[in-house]
């Protein structure tokens, strides 16, 4: 909590809070994903200047954020785009249900 109680940049607040709780479970690595775009239709590539696409799609904000890690190297990561549904993230956006994998490796 002392870590993050002073905190008033909302992006810097999030990876904090996503290495405290990654510290917390244990996990090696912890992903903030945000749903983006409207129900029905397929998730699209968002165009450069364009709008945002029809379809749900979950959005990484901050993704592959570990102990060790800086804001500024999330920063300079790409955004990372997948459709609703799709995957271990999407399963979990999608049903609502907490998925804890022992070894991702495997």
């Amino acid at each position: 909590v002392k870590d993050i109680c002073n905190e008033l940049e909302v992006r810097s607040l999030c990876h904090k809070i996503l290495q405290n709780v990654s510290m917390l479970l244990h996990a090696d690595r912890g992903s903030l994903f945000l749903v983006q775009g409207e129900r029905g239709g397929g998730c699209t590539p968002l165009p450069p200047g364009g709008k945002l696409p029809r379809g749900r799609c979950l959005v990484s904000k901050l993704f592959d954020v570990c102990s060790r890690s800086t804001l500024t190297e999330m920063e300079k990561k790409d955004e990372i785009r997948i459709p609703w549904g799709t995957g271990i993230v999407g399963y979990v956006a999608e049903s609502g249900e907490p998925v804890n994998i022992p070894d991702a490796y495997q």
